[in-house]
């Protein structure tokens, strides 16, 4: 019988197969622990493996639509309190 993603121990090689991970309701396999969720999947800070560079593209994104948010605030004249408002919104909204 063909095993799923979550009932092997091994490690997670594949982007496919880590997606399949996280989605998953079961409990991780013996010797991994679950992230600050209860689900293992992407990792929270960004590193060299291929969930964790996504979790960087992420965070780079959020920072990037805060910025043309605030930038475009301040080319309307809004002050201060107005670019941050209108960058968290972008940031948050995405765009």
């Amino acid at each position: 019988p063909a095993s799923s993603p979550t009932s092997s121990p091994q490690k997670l090689t594949s982007v496919s197969a880590c997606a399949a991970r996280h989605f998953s309701t079961s409990p991780p396999p013996d010797g991994e622990e679950a992230n600050n969720f209860g689900v293992v999947g992407m990792p929270r800070y960004p590193d060299a493996t291929p969930m964790g560079v996504l979790r960087g593209l992420d965070y780079f994104g959020t920072v990037v639509f805060a910025c043309t948010g605030s930038i475009t605030a301040a080319s309307t004249g809004m002050d201060v309190f107005g670019c941050m408002i209108l960058g968290t919104v972008t940031a948050v909204g995405g765009g």
